[in-house]
């Protein structure tokens, strides 16, 4: 008898221990909550591979006028009775002269995507005296040529900036000195291009 007694004692206490507590307030439950973690990234700009300075400058010529001449002068001689020799006679000679002017336009006209610069100069030549006037009759001596208006769409080569031209203006004036026996060069215009700065 006492052993049945206690396997039933030791069945109910197994059923007790296999039975969770419920008593009030011994339950607790997590609130709503959560957790953030941003994730980043790293930003490179795109850069424009710019091509080098390419230059691309013309140089156009005018001729206004030239009416630049050297005329080589006679002399006229008469008989002297009396030292029979021929003499010059002064009074029917002419002498050598020079007459006459020039005048050049130099148009520099700049396509490059760079600025430049033009300047023009005159140097006489074969021993020759004769002067020059450059610029500024037309435009300055150097000359108004901007290459840093030419703009370049580099996605769209056809949507170019508008190049930019400039002229100068050279007068010769007329020879006062030296003589040339066939057609010559009394002197030479320069015109000189730099990169802008």
């Amino acid at each position: 008898m006492k052993k049945f007694l206690s396997a039933i004692l030791a069945m109910t206490l197994l059923v007790v221990m296999a039975v969770p507590v419920c008593a009030e307030g011994a339950i607790t439950t997590l609130p709503d909550s959560s957790s953030t973690k941003d994730v980043t990234a790293t930003y490179d700009k795109a850069t424009v591979n710019a091509p080098a300075t390419v230059y691309y400058v013309t140089v156009a010529w005018s001729e206004v006028s030239n009416t630049i001449k050297f005329t080589e002068g006679t002399k006229a001689y008469k008989w002297n009775g009396n030292t029979m020799y021929y003499e010059e006679d002064a009074f029917n000679s002419v002498a050598d002269a020079w007459t006459g002017a020039a005048e050049y336009n130099v148009t520099v006209t700049n396509q490059s995507n760079g600025t430049v610069n033009a300047s023009a100069a005159w140097a006489s030549a074969n021993g020759i005296t004769v002067d020059a006037t450059v610029g500024p009759d037309v435009a300055p001596t150097t000359a108004a040529v901007d290459g840093s208006k030419n703009e370049i769409d580099f996605s769209d080569t056809t949507t170019q900036g508008t190049a930019q031209t400039g002229t100068i203006n050279v007068k010769i004036q007329t020879p006062t000195a030296g003589t040339i026996t066939e057609n010559a060069t009394i002197g030479t215009i320069t015109v000189t291009i730099t990169a802008g700065a």
